[in-house]
């Protein structure tokens, strides 16, 4: 089931990783990891005021990575994936 992280952007729900809340202070790390995939081309930004930083597998490359900064909330983001692995298992 497809998960919308929001500006017409939506993945599989069994290719997520990670859902981080941009919203709490950011760590010196985290801002480390999103500029290293800002810099690899694997970052994409869904909205000027990122809320949520997702990490998804590329479905394409098995060994990498896509990641979002999506406008959308990290609580809105966990209940549509926890939705879709309901409906996945029924």
């Amino acid at each position: 089931m497809l998960i919308h992280l929001g500006r017409g952007v939506s993945v599989q729900g069994e290719s997520l990783i990670s859902l981080t809340d941009l919203q709490r202070e950011q760590s010196p790390e985290m801002q480390r990891l999103i500029e290293r995939y800002r810099a690899s081309g694997l970052l994409r930004t869904l909205g000027p005021d990122p809320k949520t930083l997702v990490i998804c597998r590329d479905r394409r490359h098995r060994n990498k990575c896509l990641c979002y900064l999506s406008c959308v909330g990290l609580r809105t983001l966990r209940a549509r994936a926890e939705e879709a692995a309901a409906w996945q298992r029924s």
